[in-house]
C-alpha cells in the first residue's frame, strides 16, 4: 500500500510524511516550502500532495495496482466525510473539509476520470483533451481558490486557465513515458493535420524510442499544444496579484517553472524524447528572482 494510505497515527506524524512524499517527488520542494507561510504550509502540503499521489498512480501504476489504489482513496475520502479518516492524507485532508468548506466533489472528480482513462489510449480532438482536463486539471485549481482566496468567478475562471496551462505542460514534459505506457495526451486529429498517423507512430516506436516523435509533423503537434498551454497560463496570471503577497509569489513561481519548461522545450525545437525538460539550479534561481524582483510582471518570465 502506499505510504500516505497507511494508517497514521495523529496529525503531525500525517504532515511529515507527506512532506516527505513531496520531497522525493518535487526535486526542489525544500526551496519551494520557503515561499509558504506558516499558516498556509499544512493546506499547502495537503493539497499537493493530493494531486501528486492521483497523478502518480494515474500514470505509473498498473491497471490493477491503480484499480485497488482509487477504491482506497475514494475509501478514504468517504471516510473524511465521516470524520473517520485514519491515513495521512485523509486526516490532513479532515480540516479543509470541515473547517475551510473545501467540496470532496472537487477531489472525487480526478479520481473517477482516472478509472475512466484506464481504457481509454488517445484523444480524437482537442475537445475530447480538454474534456480530461475539465475533470483532473480544473478541480486543482479550484481546490486552491476555495482554499487561500476569497471564491468568486472571476477567480474560478483563472485558476481555470491555469491549472489548464500547468497541466498540458506536464503532459508536454511527460509525453514520451506516457507513450511508451501506451497513452498520448495529444488530439489525433491536430497530428493527422501535420501528417502523423496515429496509428503509425506504435510501428516508429518499434524502430526506437525516439523515432514517433522525430518528424517534424509530431514536432508541429507538440509546438501547438505549447502555445495552448502559453495562452492559458497567461490568461491566469492575474491569480497572482489577487493572491496576496506570500501566495501571489508562490503562484508566479509557480507560473515562472512552467514558462521556463515551455522556453527549454522550444531551445530543443520541441523535441519530447529526452523527457522533462531539466530542473537545475540555473532555473531555480532564474524563477525565483524574478518572482522575489519582480513578483506581477508577467515579461520577466524565463525565455
Amino acid at each position: 500500500m502506499h505510504e500516505l494510505l497507511e494508517p497514521s497515527a495523529e496529525n503531525t506524524e500525517s504532515l511529515r510524511v507527506c512532506e516527505r512524499y513531496l520531497r522525493r517527488r518535487l526535486g526542489r520542494w525544500r526551496h519551494v516550502r520557503l515561499l509558504l507561510s506558516r499558516t498556509d504550509r499544512t493546506r499547502f502540503v495537503t493539497l499537493m500532495a493530493w494531486h501528486r499521489l492521483v497523478d502518480e498512480l494515474t500514470r505509473t501504476a498498473s491497471e490493477l495496482v491503480l484499480r485497488r489504489a482509487l477504491d482506497a482513496l475514494e475509501g478514504e475520502l468517504a471516510a473524511v466525510e465521516r470524520r473517520a479518516a485514519v491515513t495521512p492524507i485523509g486526516r490532513l485532508l479532515d480540516p479543509l473539509i470541515h473547517r475551510h468548506g473545501l467540496e470532496l466533489e472537487l477531489l472525487r472528480r480526478p479520481l473517477r476520470e482516472a478509472r475512466r482513462l484506464v481504457d481509454v489510449h488517445a484523444f480524437s480532438t482537442r475537445g475530447e483533451l480538454q474534456g480530461c482536463l475539465r475533470e483532473l486539471a480544473l478541480p486543482e485549481g479550484r481546490l486552491w481558490v476555495q482554499a487561500f482566496l476569497a471564491p468568486s468567478e472571476r477567480a474560478f475562471a483563472q485558476a481555470d486557465a491555469l491549472a489548464t496551462g500547468i497541466r498540458l505542460v506536464r503532459w508536454l514534459e511527460e509525453l514520451a513515458p506516457d507513450f511508451a505506457r501506451g497513452r498520448l495526451f495529444l488530439p489525433v486529429d491536430e497530428l493527422a493535420e501535420h501528417g502523423v498517423a496515429w496509428t503509425g507512430l506504435a510501428a516508429r516506436a518499434a524502430t526506437s524510442a525516439a523515432a514517433p516523435f522525430d518528424t517534424p509533423g509530431f514536432r508541429a503537434a507538440v509546438a501547438s499544444q505549447a502555445r495552448w498551454a502559453a495562452r492559458e497560463l497567461a490568461k491566469g496570471w492575474p491569480l497572482c496579484a489577487e493572491s496576496g503577497p506570500w501566495r501571489g509569489r508562490l503562484l508566479a513561481f509557480t507560473l515562472r517553472w512552467q514558462a521556463a519548461a515551455l522556453a527549454a522545450l522550444a531551445a530543443r525545437d520541441q523535441d519530447v524524447s529526452r523527457g522533462s525538460t531539466p530542473a537545475g539550479w540555473t532555473r531555480f534561481a532564474a524563477c525565483a528572482l524574478a518572482t522575489a524582483v519582480l513578483p506581477r510582471d508577467q515579461s520577466s518570465w524565463p525565455t
